[in-house]
């Protein structure tokens, strides 16, 4: 009991400072969570996807955070009832954007995001999320499948984001949320409330969509 006490303890005064954190290896990303993981709140785990996704980009599109993905979704379910915002949600999953549905762990990952994201919009005081927030979950999501519960659950709760959302969406944000569905099929009724959601932010869209804007939502 005296070592659980003082593990929260510990865990509540912990301030790890992760936000400039770089890692250059994969055994460097391995020895930070296995000494720290059990310390991260919600800005350290979004951090921590944030900076393996910039990782990733320069190592063939492989994600260091794979290997570690079923500690990973186990913490996450721990901190499911603390206070998360939407910039820490979309990168959490855009950070998953080199990892796919078979990969181990990552369902976990995804369902503590699902209910994070559902407590949010339950709320009365919910701040509106951001269109380049959730174009950047979307863009997570592109080597996934909406074959899953789960995955199904969570574009449920995505099709309700993009309607409480009251931004204009860009035309890269735009390109880059129908980017993330490549994987999906239209036959899942959740994908089509999704698309749905999306055709009214495109008919807004200010911008033309050229270049790579087009590429990506017709990918």
């Amino acid at each position: 009991t005296n070592s659980n006490n003082n593990l929260k303890k510990q865990q509540g005064n912990a301030a790890l400072q992760t936000r400039d954190m770089k890692f250059a290896s994969q055994y460097e990303v391995d020895t930070f969570i296995q000494s720290n993981l059990i310390l991260c709140n919600v800005g350290n785990v979004s951090d921590l996807f944030n900076i393996s996704t910039k990782v990733s980009k320069r190592s063939r599109k492989q994600s260091y955070l794979t290997k570690h993905l079923p500690a990973i979704g186990s913490h996450m379910v721990t901190l499911t009832s603390s206070p998360w915002n939407f910039l820490h949600i979309s990168r959490v999953i855009y950070g998953l954007q080199h990892i796919s549905d078979d990969d181990v762990g990552v369902i976990d990952v995804l369902s503590a995001m699902t209910t994070v994201i559902d407590k949010m919009m339950k709320k009365s005081n919910m701040q509106s999320p951001k269109g380049q927030d959730i174009s950047m979950l979307l863009y997570g999501l592109q080597n996934m499948s909406s074959e899953g519960e789960v995955m199904r659950r969570l574009i449920l709760v995505v099709g309700q984001m993009i309607t409480q959302c009251g931004d204009t969406f860009a035309a890269q944000a735009v390109g880059n949320a129908l980017y993330g569905l490549k994987e999906m099929s239209s036959e899942c009724a959740e994908v089509r409330g999704v698309m749905s959601a999306l055709a009214i932010k495109i008919r807004s869209c200010k911008q033309d969509l050229v270049g790579q804007a087009v590429g990506n939502a017709l990918y």
